[in-house]
Protein backbone atom coordinates (compact mmCIF):
# COMPACT_ATOMS: atom_id res chain seq x y z
CA UNK A 1 0.00 0.00 0.00
CA UNK A 2 1.68 3.40 -0.68
CA UNK A 3 0.76 6.47 0.23
CA UNK A 4 -1.84 7.41 -2.12
CA UNK A 5 -4.27 4.26 -1.22
CA UNK A 6 -3.51 5.48 2.68
CA UNK A 7 -5.49 8.71 1.51
CA UNK A 8 -8.12 7.72 -0.69
CA UNK A 9 -8.74 4.74 1.80
CA UNK A 10 -9.01 7.03 4.88
CA UNK A 11 -11.25 9.75 3.10
CA UNK A 12 -13.17 7.52 1.54
CA UNK A 13 -14.40 5.36 4.75
CA UNK A 14 -14.61 8.58 6.93
CA UNK A 15 -16.67 10.40 4.29
CA UNK A 16 -19.23 7.31 5.20
CA UNK A 17 -19.73 7.80 9.13
CA UNK A 18 -21.91 10.67 9.95
CA UNK A 19 -21.97 12.99 11.65
CA UNK A 20 -18.28 13.75 11.83
CA UNK A 21 -16.50 11.71 14.83
CA UNK A 22 -12.89 12.67 15.72
CA UNK A 23 -12.25 9.43 17.53
CA UNK A 24 -13.92 7.36 14.27
CA UNK A 25 -11.17 9.32 12.26
CA UNK A 26 -8.30 8.47 14.43
CA UNK A 27 -9.43 4.82 14.69
CA UNK A 28 -9.54 4.88 10.72
CA UNK A 29 -6.39 5.72 10.59
CA UNK A 30 -4.68 3.62 13.22
CA UNK A 31 -6.08 0.43 10.88
CA UNK A 32 -4.87 1.62 7.50
CA UNK A 33 -1.66 2.40 9.05
CA UNK A 34 -1.98 -1.41 10.54
CA UNK A 35 -3.02 -2.83 7.41
CA UNK A 36 -0.16 -0.69 5.35
CA UNK A 37 2.74 -2.32 7.88
CA UNK A 38 1.35 -5.65 7.63
CA UNK A 39 1.16 -5.53 3.51
CA UNK A 40 5.09 -4.58 4.14
CA UNK A 41 5.97 -7.51 6.30
CA UNK A 42 6.02 -5.98 9.87
CA UNK A 43 4.73 -8.27 12.92
CA UNK A 44 2.21 -5.20 13.81
CA UNK A 45 -0.18 -5.20 17.20
CA UNK A 46 -3.95 -5.28 17.19
CA UNK A 47 -4.72 -1.36 17.82
CA UNK A 48 -4.61 0.07 21.40
CA UNK A 49 -1.92 -1.96 22.91
CA UNK A 50 0.46 -1.96 26.13
CA UNK A 51 3.67 -2.86 26.78
CA UNK A 52 4.39 -4.75 30.48
CA UNK A 53 4.93 -2.41 33.26
CA UNK A 54 4.34 1.05 31.12
CA UNK A 55 1.01 2.44 32.50
CA UNK A 56 -0.20 3.74 28.81
CA UNK A 57 -1.99 3.00 25.85
CA UNK A 58 -0.03 2.76 22.44
CA UNK A 59 -1.75 3.21 19.29
CA UNK A 60 0.52 0.34 17.49
CA UNK A 61 3.60 -1.15 17.83
CA UNK A 62 5.83 -3.28 15.88
CA UNK A 63 7.08 -6.99 17.34
CA UNK A 64 9.71 -8.84 16.53
CA UNK A 65 8.88 -11.75 14.11
CA UNK A 66 7.06 -14.76 16.03
CA UNK A 67 6.11 -12.63 18.96
CA UNK A 68 2.81 -13.40 20.03
CA UNK A 69 1.09 -10.64 23.26
CA UNK A 70 -0.54 -12.31 25.56
CA UNK A 71 -4.47 -11.73 24.90
CA UNK A 72 -3.41 -9.72 21.71
CA UNK A 73 -2.68 -6.64 23.74
CA UNK A 74 -0.15 -7.17 26.81
CA UNK A 75 3.11 -7.03 24.94
CA UNK A 76 6.88 -8.06 27.03
CA UNK A 77 9.26 -5.25 26.08
CA UNK A 78 11.77 -6.85 25.05
CA UNK A 79 9.56 -8.43 22.53
CA UNK A 80 8.73 -4.73 21.18
CA UNK A 81 11.01 -3.32 17.83
CA UNK A 82 8.97 0.16 17.57
CA UNK A 83 5.85 2.22 19.54
CA UNK A 84 4.18 4.33 17.09
CA UNK A 85 1.91 6.86 17.75
CA UNK A 86 -0.72 7.13 14.85
CA UNK A 87 -2.45 10.68 14.15
CA UNK A 88 -5.24 11.27 11.56
CA UNK A 89 -4.77 15.00 11.12
CA UNK A 90 -2.25 15.86 13.23
CA UNK A 91 -1.76 16.55 16.95
CA UNK A 92 -3.31 19.96 18.25
CA UNK A 93 -1.59 22.33 20.41
CA UNK A 94 0.98 21.99 22.91
CA UNK A 95 -0.59 19.58 25.33
CA UNK A 96 -0.68 16.84 22.91
CA UNK A 97 3.22 17.56 22.34
CA UNK A 98 4.22 17.48 25.79
CA UNK A 99 2.14 14.12 26.01
CA UNK A 100 3.70 12.73 23.19
CA UNK A 101 7.05 13.58 24.12
CA UNK A 102 6.38 12.45 27.84
CA UNK A 103 4.58 9.19 26.78
CA UNK A 104 7.62 8.60 24.26
CA UNK A 105 10.32 9.57 27.19
CA UNK A 106 8.14 6.79 29.57
CA UNK A 107 8.68 3.81 27.23
CA UNK A 108 12.84 4.30 26.24
CA UNK A 109 13.04 4.84 29.94
CA UNK A 110 11.53 1.25 30.56
CA UNK A 111 13.26 -0.22 27.45
CA UNK A 112 15.96 1.96 25.89
CA UNK A 113 16.10 -0.58 23.05
CA UNK A 114 12.43 0.66 21.69
CA UNK A 115 12.21 3.31 19.01
CA UNK A 116 9.45 5.69 19.15
CA UNK A 117 7.88 7.19 16.34
CA UNK A 118 4.69 9.55 15.57
CA UNK A 119 2.52 9.42 12.17
CA UNK A 120 0.10 11.29 10.87
CA UNK A 121 -1.78 11.40 7.71
CA UNK A 122 -2.02 14.86 7.17
CA UNK A 123 -1.25 17.99 8.52
CA UNK A 124 -1.02 21.75 7.90
CA UNK A 125 2.20 22.84 7.05
CA UNK A 126 2.10 26.59 8.59
CA UNK A 127 0.94 24.86 11.92
CA UNK A 128 3.18 26.03 14.35
CA UNK A 129 2.69 23.35 17.00
CA UNK A 130 3.01 20.19 14.57
CA UNK A 131 5.43 17.18 16.03
CA UNK A 132 8.86 17.49 15.13
CA UNK A 133 11.45 15.66 16.22
CA UNK A 134 12.39 18.33 18.11
CA UNK A 135 9.67 19.09 20.20
CA UNK A 136 9.03 15.35 20.90
CA UNK A 137 12.69 14.32 21.03
CA UNK A 138 11.41 11.26 18.63
CA UNK A 139 10.88 11.05 14.29
CA UNK A 140 7.70 12.19 13.17
CA UNK A 141 6.26 11.37 9.74
CA UNK A 142 3.35 13.25 8.31
CA UNK A 143 2.57 11.82 4.85
CA UNK A 144 0.78 14.59 3.52
CA UNK A 145 0.32 18.14 3.87
CA UNK A 146 -3.33 19.90 3.77
CA UNK A 147 -4.48 23.06 2.79
CA UNK A 148 -8.66 24.25 2.22
CA UNK A 149 -11.37 24.38 4.02
CA UNK A 150 -12.12 20.88 6.29
CA UNK A 151 -14.52 19.41 3.52
CA UNK A 152 -13.03 20.62 0.44
CA UNK A 153 -9.26 19.98 1.49
CA UNK A 154 -6.24 19.40 -0.91
CA UNK A 155 -3.70 17.55 -0.40
CA UNK A 156 0.22 17.22 -1.36
CA UNK A 157 2.25 14.46 -0.90
CA UNK A 158 5.43 14.95 1.08
CA UNK A 159 7.29 11.36 0.41
CA UNK A 160 7.98 10.99 4.06
CA UNK A 161 5.92 7.18 3.70
CA UNK A 162 9.17 6.03 1.92
CA UNK A 163 11.26 7.38 4.25
CA UNK A 164 9.32 6.02 7.65
CA UNK A 165 9.10 2.53 5.86
CA UNK A 166 13.03 2.86 5.43
CA UNK A 167 13.66 3.97 8.90
CA UNK A 168 11.64 0.83 10.46
CA UNK A 169 13.86 -1.31 8.01
CA UNK A 170 16.84 -0.40 9.81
Amino acid sequence: MNEKEILDTYTALIKKFEPKCKKFDGAVAVEIIRDALQSEGFNVSEKDVYIQGIPIEIDLLIARQGVFPERRILFRPEDVLVALEIKSRGAFGEQALTTIAKNFKMIKKACKSIKCIYVTISERKSYPKKPTYENINAPAYTLFWNSGPEDNQEFSDTGEWKLFIEELRK
